[in-house]
């Protein structure tokens, strides 16, 4: 499977992919131009990590939601 987009939002743009023959959702935060390019790295870089400390705090609560297999 190809890298396809389906769906693209104002913060990131969502892909299908597969992963060791897995198919998994890949959540890309694409970076805005009209912020400065150290502000926004650390933007997007928090927010990543936010989202997946959120989900990782559901799950120890046994509360559904997607697993996170994060790559920087």
């Amino acid at each position: 499977m190809s890298r396809k987009p389906i769906a693209i939002g104002a913060e990131a743009v969502l892909y299908l992919e597969d992963w060791l023959g897995l198919t998994v959702l890949v959540k890309e935060r694409v970076p805005k131009g009209y912020r400065g390019i150290e502000f926004d790295n650390y933007i997007r870089r928090s927010r990543t990590i936010n989202e997946a400390r959120a989900m990782l705090r559901l799950g120890s609560w046994a509360y559904p939601c997607p697993g996170s297999m994060m790559s920087t």
